[in-house]
């Protein structure tokens, strides 16, 4: 693969010499106010096949500078700006490389009449509409038969970790449309590695809003973003979708089906998969899902829908699902879905890990090893319902029903040792447990519009009830200490009865109209818990489990009440915004020991707020200044004074007199980019400082068995910095090779307590991470390298400052050969130097691959040889230094299988054509 890859770029670079450098300038009017046009994509194209060369947005003042390669001496260049009439002018370049510079190009106001004369216009392949930054899909060129996240890959400015995270600009993608609308309960990664690019016909990107910020005009933070997939008119009607099956040694399966009927708004969609292979998400088994960057690490497998995980476990997880989801609008006012889901798991996890405990007066050293396997079924159903009644009122209710029944069965042992290796304790258990989970969430929110003035009413509820009976023997051994050995033998019964609720209204109202509003609001919520957990020792005598341990049960009735009242101003200009909240907590909570016949009451009272400023330099670049004062809770567990003496290694008392814990965060993020140079870049420093922390104190006895309780220390505070760039060069009208650069660092400040020491634990974490990538469309290799290194520095004699390094260097992609071929591979180095070699893996080598074969009509057919881990040597181990001990671990990984797999896509509307660039529209005559 690597010979073929030299090959190819030498040949690329061939091509790439004889192309022609060229760079053409100019400034655009508005015909009738001469005022320049800001935010216009100005583009080049071959005249023979209109293949898009390069592109760029004019700024502030209409100035543009678009440059490229081209082997041809005439081009075409062509101008478009919404609401203004398309310009094309044929450009002759010239045979030096000396910029060309044009004359003021001038935009007539687009006027649709009958009577126009219509030409062809091309569609550019970038365009910003207001606040929406829009890609047209056929202007970017990936392989035949490519997914929606494979179009998102060649998009500029748009990257995809090899966790799956999509960010833009680098701001992260928390939400994807497809039409304007949720897909299976917003899981946008079904839409992305299932529906197909040449459905696409614009990818749009906005800045994130929840509907009622939308229905009030409100602007968006834009600390995240949206991506809508707008599909073309001609593929939104139809069924489609895809059958893949495969089986491999080892009893390795995979096992997925996805079907859908699409009729404008009606949608219609079924689902079903499965593997033993780790697989994330809902997938046909494409190799860099398999083979993602968990996968040489612990994952939890599983399946992901809509943010939350269904199925899975830690280690080896064996998932299925089933599921289909209905979406439609009933009218023009009314919008409806709902989907269910029923998913099985089981799943084996090993853990072992080998410890240095920080202590002032000389540290310990633990080792830890843990066995568990466990089965869940689920149920699960979403629906959605949308009602806007003209513009003044919305309506949009979300409830939400789950099922859960859950299996673990688990072994796990310690032991303790001193620094010169005497052994103090040792402890063995074993247990199972069995418990059923119930759960109903709903939210309502009603707007109402009132002329400029907005009134927004939100309730939501979610309750939940769980039962469980679980079984523990186990068995505390103490070495040349007074404390008496424990031996166990129990049943736990119980269960937990969660009833959280709240209600908010918020007004808004201008001050200035469409530029300055107030807002007044008030959240009040309640969350009451009533939960029980009965120990019963087993009776000798009769073998039953019948003696109630009163010292380790629990009767809890905990009620926390919570009233906000907040005033909020905002201000809404073209390139400048603000938001100022002002609030003030109530917080009253309430804890009874029922066993204990114990009780106690908190008031926390706190003011809150936050800042958020935006100003946009230009349509392409903008700075973000953000502040938040946030208040936490202590949890009821940690308040409480009730001894939790179930791990006699570890007794752990609340402390009823905590405070409140106050943390101010501080934000400052720059996000810039150059269409022409193909150039964009994402900077962001953060700062956090937190008042009254509440922190462990642990007091550790000779037998090195520990005794928790909680307090509030000294401040801690954190700084951290990121930097994120892409660069893409268009080496041709083929080729593109990309550029990415992430750098980021955190400082950390903390503070821990035990054995009545305060210490302070300084850590710095540093990680820089190139890649580099060179795409098109019957090729795409990556190459990139990642440096983390973690700093730790304690102000104790007893442990010396740590320095953990880990490196990793990546080489992935796939090559096309023969038509109907394609080679994928995965190879992965990735060292952790500090590691205990003589227990642990400390040196990686990680290599998988895939051959597939496209046949049948129109290649839907795909048939898949897949080799994981070829060298075997695959292994999860991981080093980490925190705040009060520095660990060792290594737990259960995938290793080495081999698997063949088949899948067939299927259509109504597939129509034996390749994409092309642009597709083509008509406009009034504009002739330069």
């Amino acid at each position: 693969m690597l010979k073929k890859a030299l090959f190819l770029l030498l040949i690329v670079s061939s091509i790439t010499a004889q192309s022609q450098k060229f760079e053409i300038s100019g400034k655009l009017l508005d015909s009738i106010t001469h005022e320049p046009l800001e935010g216009a994509t100005v583009f080049t194209e071959t005249l023979k096949d209109s293949t898009l060369i390069s592109y760029t947005i004019t700024d502030t003042d209409g100035v543009f500078n678009v440059s490229g390669k081209s082997s041809k001496e005439k081009i075409n260049l062509l101008i478009s700006f919404v609401g203004y009439d398309p310009v094309k002018k044929l450009i002759s370049l010239p045979q030096s490389e000396y910029p060309l510079e044009l004359k003021p190009i001038e935009m007539s106001q687009r006027v649709e009449s009958l009577s126009d004369v219509l030409i062809e216009g091309r569609v550019p392949p970038i365009r910003i509409k207001q606040d929406t930054l829009e890609y047209n899909a056929a202007s970017f060129k990936t392989k035949e038969g490519a997914t929606i996240e494979d179009l998102l890959r060649e998009l500029p400015g748009v990257e995809i970790d090899e966790d799956g995270t999509i960010k833009v600009n680098g701001i992260e993608v928390n939400r994807i449309l497809v039409g304007g609308k949720e897909f299976f309960s917003g899981d946008g990664s079904i839409a992305t590695k299932n529906l197909l690019k040449d459905m696409v016909d614009k990818i749009q990107v906005v800045d994130t809003r929840s509907d009622s910020q939308v229905f009030r005009g409100e602007k968006a933070s834009g600390d995240s973003k949206t991506v809508n997939i707008k599909l073309d008119k001609d593929k939104n009607k139809g069924v489609f979708g895809r059958v893949a099956a495969g089986g491999g040694s080892d009893e390795r399966f995979e096992f997925a089906g996805l079907a859908n009927y699409f009729n404008d708004d009606l949608r219609l969609s079924v689902l079903s998969g499965g593997n033993n292979i780790n697989t994330s998400g809902f997938t046909f088994g494409e190799l860099r899902e398999i083979f993602n960057t968990n996968s040489y690490t612990t994952y939890n497998g599983g399946i992901s829908i809509g943010g939350r995980r269904i199925g899975g476990g830690n280690g080896i997880v064996n998932s299925k699902i089933t599921g289909a989801n209905y979406a439609d609008d009933l009218g023009e006012n009314l919008e409806v879905s709902s989907d269910y889901f029923y998913s099985a798991s089981n799943n084996y996890y090993r853990n072992v890990s080998s410890s240095e405990n920080i202590r002032p007066d000389g540290n310990y050293f633990s080792e830890n090893s843990y066995n568990n396997t466990g089965n869940q079924d689920k149920h699960e159903i979403n629906s959605r319902i949308k009602a806007t009644i003209d513009s003044s009122w919305m309506i949009d209710a979300r409830p939400r029903f789950s099922y859960d029944k859950n299996f673990t069965r688990g072994s796990r042992t310690s032991e303790s040792r001193e620094e010169n290796g005497e052994l103090r304790n040792t402890s063995n258990s074993n247990n199972y447990g069995l418990t059923e989970t119930t759960n109903f969430v709903n939210s309502l929110n009603i707007n109402r519009r009132f002329n400029q003035s907005f009134l927004t009413f939100g309730i939501n509820n979610n309750i939940s009830n769980s039962d469980f009976e679980s079984n523990n023997q186990s068995e505390f051994i103490f070495y040349n200490s007074d404390q008496e050995n424990i031996y166990r033998d129990q049943i736990t019964r119980g269960g937990s009865k969660n009833n959280n609720s709240g209600a908010s209204v918020n007004f808004r109202s201008p001050i200035i109209e469409k530029l300055l509003f107030y807002g007044i609001s008030y959240n009040y919520s309640a969350n009451l818990e009533d939960s029980e957990n009965l120990v019963f020792d087993l009776d000798e005598e009769s073998n039953s489990y019948t003696n109630l341990n009163e010292d380790q049960s629990t009767s809890f009735d905990n009620h926390t009440i919570t009233h906000k009242p907040a005033l909020n101003i905002s201000y809404q200009g073209e390139t400048f915004n603000f938001s100022i909240d002002a609030r003030y907590s109530i917080a009253d909570l309430e804890s009874t020991d029922r066993i204990r016949d114990f009780s106690f009451e908190n008031d926390f009272n706190a003011f809150e707020g936050s800042a958020r400023l935006n100003y946009s330099f230009s349509k392409t670049s903008s700075l973000r200044f953000n502040y938040n004062l946030s208040n936490q809770i202590p949890s009821i567990y940690s308040l409480t004074p009730y001894r939790n003496i179930s791990n006699p290694l570890n007794i752990v008392e609340g402390n009823p007199d905590l405070d409140l814990t106050n943390r101010h965060n501080v934000r400052l993020s720059y996000n810039g980019n150059n269409m022409d140079k193909q150039l964009y870049f994402n900077a962001n420093i953060n700062g956090d400082y937190t008042v009254d922390p509440v922190q462990s104190q642990t007091t550790i006895a000779d037998d090195l068995s520990r005794f928790t309780t909680f307090s509030n220390i000294n401040d801690e505070y954190g700084l951290s910095a990121s930097v994120w760039m892409n660069k893409n060069f268009k080496l041709d009208s083929i080729n593109r090779l990309g550029v990415n650069m992430n750098i980021n660092a955190r400082h950390n400040k903390n503070y821990r307590f035990t054995d009545e020491t305060l210490y302070s634990a300084s850590t710095q974490n540093y990680r820089i991470g190139p890649s580099v990538n060179l795409s098109n469309q019957s090729l795409r290799l990556q190459l990139s390298y990642s440096m983390n290194l973690q700093v730790a520095e304690y102000d104790l004699e007893t442990i010396a400052d740590q320095r953990i390094y880990r490196n990793s260097l990546n080489f992935s992609g796939f090559i096309k050969f023969l038509k109907n071929f394609e080679w994928n591979n995965d190879f992965r180095y990735s060292t952790n130097p500090q590691v205990d070699e003589d227990r642990f893996d400390a040196h990686i080598f990680f290599w998988n691959s895939s051959i597939s074969y496209k046949f049948l009509k129109n290649d839907f057919g795909l048939l898949t040889l897949k080799a994981y881990d070829i060298l075997n040597e695959n292994t999860n181990v991981y080093q980490f230094s925190g705040a009060d001990s520095i660990t060792s671990y290594e737990s259960t990984a995938l290793t080495q299988y081999f698997m063949l797999s088949f899948s067939y896509r299927f259509d109504t509307f597939h129509k034996n054509r390749k994409s092309q660039p642009g597709r083509v529209r008509h406009y009034r005559i504009n002739t330069l």
